[in-house]
This record gives C-alpha cells, sequence and structure tokens, in this order.
C-alpha cells in the first residue's frame, strides 16, 4: 500500500477541510461554471448563466470566477458583462482583473498549472425583482481567440456583510 495509502488519506482529509470551510461561508443562491473550448475563447463567444431568482429580501453578493492555466500569456484579463435583471433592465460593464503581479506571480487560487481567479463584480446589492436573471460574459482582450482561459463561472451568494 505504501505511498498510496497517505495519499488517499491525505486527499479525503484536505476535501473534508474544504466542505467545512465552505459551508460556513455565506448562502449560496446560484453557482454555474462554463467550459470553455481548448482551442481557446473566440472574443465572439458569450458565456451566458441564467438562473430564477425566488427572493429579493437580502442582499446579494455576485461574484465571477476565471480559472486560467499558467501558460495564460497576459498579466491582465478583460471582461465585457452584460446583466439582464428579472425586470428586463440591462446593465453593461467593462471589467479589468489582474490575474499576475509585476513580477508574473499568479494571483489565484490553486495547484499545479490550474489557477482560479475570483473577481467581486457587485457586493451587497439588492436585486429589484424576483424572476429571471441573465448575466453574458465575453472576453474582451485584443486576441481574437484567447488561450489559456479554461472557464467561466458565476456565483450568487447572500451578502457577507453581516446582517442574517
Amino acid at each position: 500500500m505504501g505511498n498510496n495509502g497517505f495519499w488517499g488519506k491525505a486527499v479525503g482529509f484536505v476535501g473534508l477541510l474544504l466542505l467545512a470551510a465552505t459551508s460556513c461561508g455565506p448562502k449560496r443562491i446560484y453557482a454555474e461554471a462554463e467550459d470553455l473550448p481548448v482551442a481557446g475563447w473566440h472574443q465572439d463567444s458569450l458565456v451566458v448563466f441564467q438562473t430564477d431568482l425566488k427572493q429579493v429580501e437580502k442582499p446579494l453578493d455576485v461574484v465571477i470566477f476565471i480559472r486560467h492555466t499558467t501558460d495564460y500569456p497576459y498579466q491582465n484579463f478583460w471582461l465585457f458583462v452584460q446583466e439582464q435583471m428579472a425586470g428586463g433592465e440591462l446593465k453593461s460593464d467593462t471589467i479589468e482583473c489582474y490575474l499576475a503581479d509585476n513580477r508574473g506571480r499568479w494571483l489565484g487560487n490553486g495547484i499545479g498549472a490550474i489557477k482560479e481567479m475570483p473577481i467581486l463584480y457587485h457586493t451587497n446589492v439588492l436585486m429589484p425583482d424576483t424572476g429571471l436573471y441573465k448575466i453574458a460574459i465575453r472576453q474582451g482582450m485584443r486576441s481574437e481567440i484567447l488561450k489559456g482561459i479554461t472557464n467561466v463561472g458565476i456565483e450568487l451568494r447572500e451578502s457577507g456583510n453581516g446582517e442574517k
């Protein structure tokens, strides 16, 4: 058995720690991720997420997650985001985030060649209406086909502002 037993126990222990750490945080309302093509993310390709909001009484945080490889060729990353609120209102935004520091060290979390960067897009926001909420994300880099971004995800969770 040797190392296999050790690594199996170590992976199980790390999994339990992650479960414990995430179960104590703010209540998740919605979470989804979309895998991007291995060949790259075309600049005209949208990643669309939608959920049927059932409650709007509590403020929410909206987090966008970018998962990338360490082969990603740039320090920063631009996103074009379009939201459609449940009442039909449209909002557009442009976001720049840094995936690496000035020395080229990756800022996101992860082990090995895959890193994940959370981007707090909205904090403590009250959604005006229940119903279908949609968010569309497009890469805003100058490359027609952007390599190195593997997944895009979104999470809506109750705001961690201390209110219950």
